[in-house]
């Protein structure tokens, strides 16, 4: 069945995320879109909002009441710190006409508080976890949803051209998504910054790059994240001594070991959950086992 008419569609915060999303809703031709952001009270930073909003073809609310008073859909882009704040501004106005989008890099408690003040009002609560970068993928950004009545909200969106899945009705399941891939992520950049510091004051960049890529282009990302875990039950204990002298490398030429001394740290767990003598001396065929070893072990 179509869409008979455009589906006025607000977001409340105009930063990164909802000019990038506004681009594509504007493409679609299904949506009206509006936005409001606290900087429109600024005089000297509002022109260059009027502006790009124009450019977006951008309806521009004059407060938070407006907004939600004239969109079916309301999807919070703010900053972190925001998140509740923004929330409770909104639940004065929010009713059953309304969906509210939580959009925001949240925790799953922070976000269950959200969808508990706006669920309070009658309104539908969706939440929404980003996973990946907005300016790669623009509007196809793979995005998690949860909550009870999502499938109207999936479908509309699906259409518009966005890449949403449904994990649950649970609130929190989409962000602890996020979260948890964060720690990879956000670990690896900064695991990167660290050992790019070292090898660019040892004058061996090139050299420590070209290996990594090389290794890292050679097989598959699940293959080397289940090689490295099925070895680190036996291993720990050489590559705990190994990251000692990392650490010292680093710290002779003047880099704080930060992310290396983690790694000792995180190490020194498992040699002392005793997992090689757990698997016998012998390398684990699949990660799910060495993960469900340290489970046990930590939980018992």
């Amino acid at each position: 069945m179509g869409i008979s008419r455009k589906k006025k569609t607000g977001f409340i915060g105009f930063g990164t995320v909802a000019s990038e999303f506004s681009r594509g809703f504007d493409r679609s031709g299904l949506l009206e879109v509006w936005a409001y952001d606290k900087i429109l009270e600024d005089p000297l930073q509002k022109g260059k909002m009027q502006k790009r909003a124009a450019e977006l073809n951008v309806k521009l609310a004059g407060d938070i009441a407006s907004l939600i008073e004239g969109c079916e859909i309301v999807l919070s882009t703010v900053t972190v710190d925001a998140a509740i704040e923004v929330a409770k501004q909104s639940a004065s106005f929010l009713g059953k006409q309304n969906t509210y989008v939580d959009l925001n890099s949240t925790s799953p408690g922070t976000k269950r508080e959200i969808a508990h003040i706006v669920e309070k009002t009658g309104a539908n609560f969706v939440e929404g976890a980003i996973l990946g970068a907005i300016g790669s993928y623009g509007l196809r950004v793979p995005i998690m949803v949860c909550g009870e009545e999502v499938e109207e909200f999936q479908n509309l969106m699906g259409q518009v051209g966005m890449d949403l899945t449904y994990v649950g009705k649970a609130i929190g399941k989409a962000c602890t998504i996020k979260m948890l891939r964060s720690v990879f992520a956000k670990g690896v950049e900064a695991l990167l910054v660290e050992m790019l510091q070292g090898a660019v004051r040892h004058d061996v960049e090139n050299y420590v790059m070209e290996n990594i890529c090389k290794y890292m282009d050679g097989s598959s990302f699940f293959s080397i994240a289940n090689n490295w875990l099925t070895t680190h039950a036996v291993h720990a204990e050489r590559r705990f001594w190994e990251m000692e002298q990392v650490i010292e490398t680093l710290r002779e030429i003047g880099v704080e070991p930060i992310m290396a001394t983690a790694t000792r740290e995180k190490l020194k767990v498992s040699i002392d959950l005793r997992l090689k003598e757990f698997f016998e001396g012998r390398e684990p065929k699949d990660y799910h086992q060495v993960i469900a070893a340290i489970e046990a072990k930590t939980s018992s």
